[in-house]
């Protein structure tokens, strides 16, 4: 099964078998912020205190995925495995889509 999370310029969507999870969400700046982990963070994964690092970004990140509705946590309910999470944003991204694209789970 495949899940996505889908941006475009301003907002973004979860969607488990081409079914939206929860309202479409507006990315704010505070969210790029967030999704720019720290440099303190990526240095920490890059030099090896990955795992203390890497839960602390992946929790950040799960809360932040989940929003006040829960919506990562539904979609994590409604899926099948196996789970296949995919990003999609459109060719030219914009900086918002940038964040999503780089955020630390694609490290």
């Amino acid at each position: 099964m495949i899940t996505e999370l889908v941006v475009d310029a301003t907002e973004f969507e979860l969607i488990v078998d081409d079914r939206r999870v929860g309202p479409r969400r507006v990315v704010q700046a505070s969210d790029v912020d967030l999704l720019h982990a720290s440099p303190a963070s990526m240095d920490a994964v890059r030099n090896g205190s990955k795992d203390q690092a890497l839960l602390v970004v992946g929790r950040a990140l799960y809360g932040w995925l989940d929003g006040d509705l829960g919506q990562l946590t539904r979609l994590l309910d409604e899926a099948s495995a196996p789970l296949v999470f995919e990003v999609r944003a459109p060719a030219r991204p914009s900086a918002a889509a940038w964040a999503l694209l780089r955020a630390l789970w694609s490290f």
